[in-house]
């Protein structure tokens, strides 16, 4: 028995696979310690695009505990075509802590959209950066693709500030 799948379907397969094994292989080759028990206050922007018209707004707490990241965030989505929406992100993931902590990690999104009136689920992978410009103070950039957000994907590249006890 042999099982038929279609050229889009096979194209997502071996992503996923070359994602998952470059993914482990960096996890392998990499040996980096973050600082311990970095706790930030992170506010982000992203800006809606010719491809989508979703802009997003967040304000969260970003946590960096030994090698890992964790985040919860409240997010305000607009949009033109699908409506306004608010939102709660909880991710977690792995961190690398050089002269800025790259991080990547997984979340879900739960939001309500009150133009629809219609409850959201959302899941995420999500790859971002924090370089701290003093031992209060930085920026941050992140990549989220949203899956089951509104179309089959969503690209958000957002823009931030953190701030650290």
């Amino acid at each position: 028995m042999s099982i038929s799948l279609n050229k889009d379907t096979r194209k997502l397969c071996a992503r996923f696979v070359v994602s998952i094994v470059l993914f482990s292989s960096l996890l392998l080759a990499v040996n980096a310690q973050a600082e311990q028990n970095k706790n930030y206050l992170r506010i982000e922007q992203s800006k809606s695009t010719d491809k989508n018209d979703i802009k997003v707004s967040t304000i969260g707490a970003l946590v960096f505990i030994e090698n890992t990241q964790g985040h919860i965030d409240l997010s305000y989505l607009q949009s033109d075509f699908y409506g306004d929406e608010w939102a709660v992100d909880l991710g977690g993931g792995y961190v690398f802590t050089w002269d800025v902590s790259l991080y990547l990690g997984l979340g879900v999104s739960l939001g309500y959209n009150k133009t629809n009136e219609d409850y959201i689920g959302a899941y995420y992978p999500e790859v971002g950066v924090v370089f701290d410009l003093s031992e209060s103070f930085g920026i941050s950039v992140s990549g989220k693709r949203f899956y089951n957000r509104f179309d089959d994907y969503e690209d958000i590249v957002m823009f931030g500030l953190v701030f650290r006890e």
